[in-house]
């Protein structure tokens, strides 16, 4: 099992880490990413401590995956560390997704959300992005 310690070059407080599985480089792949990006900085400019992560994968090239990570707002592991991202993808990745967004508690790894993408689609009125928050966001939209 991956160790969520491991993660991080340097301690980063967190209230909610989400891990960015993505396996192809697709104009879709490019389309989801620039959602992402959309949503992360608007949880992030309402003072939500969210850090996302872009976990490598062998089917990047180091060139490919470093300029994806150094363009991206949010933290990346290093290329080499591939290793971690197919550990990860045996645990997180589901059928037919080409980006993953998985949704931990950073204290414990505890999965709160697996569809990560459409969860942070709610905004920061989802926080925490549980499926009974997005519910209790969602109804309070509503009102």
């Amino acid at each position: 099992p991956v160790s969520l310690s491991s993660l991080f070059l340097s301690p980063v407080p967190l209230s909610l880490l989400s891990l960015s599985l993505s396996l192809w480089h697709t104009e879709q792949t490019n389309r989801a990413m620039d959602d992402i990006r959309e949503q992360y900085e608007a949880v992030r400019a309402a003072g939500l401590r969210l850090e996302l992560v872009l976990v490598p994968f062998w089917i990047y090239t180091e060139v490919a995956y470093t300029a994806k990570a150094r363009a991206a707002p949010w933290l990346a592991l290093p290329h080499e560390r591939r290793d971690v991202g197919r550990d990860l993808q045996k645990i997180y990745m589901r059928p037919k997704n080409i980006v993953q967004l998985v949704l931990l508690d950073p204290r414990d790894g505890r999965v709160i959300n697996k569809n990560g993408l459409e969860a942070l689609a709610h905004g920061p009125a989802g926080w925490p992005f549980s499926p009974e928050a997005i519910v209790r966001g969602s109804a309070a939209a509503e009102q």
